[in-house]
């Protein structure tokens, strides 16, 4: 899956005025691929991801910068789990 930065997440939040994950994804599923300024790889990754966060139980995030450093950390987390 394509990875996103922070300026995609950006593009997400100029895009409406979300009032929670579902709103987003919605926004995503239906528009995200066919944005001039996210790739679609990009658009399928931030999906991913805020499903994720969603499903974990996470409050929505109004701030692009504080969503993509959570979502990074999670990927990185799930990426690389703790060895028990």
């Amino acid at each position: 899956m394509g990875a996103y930065r922070q300026s995609d997440v950006e593009v997400l939040f100029r895009r409406g005025n979300w009032r929670n994950w579902d709103d987003a994804i919605h926004w995503l599923e239906e528009n995200g691929e066919a944005d001039s300024e996210l790739a679609p790889g990009e658009a399928l990754a931030l999906r991913a991801d805020l499903m994720t966060l969603r499903d974990m139980g996470f409050k929505f995030i109004h701030k692009p910068d504080e969503l993509y450093k959570m979502a990074h950390e999670h990927r990185r987390r799930d990426k690389h789990p703790a060895r028990s």
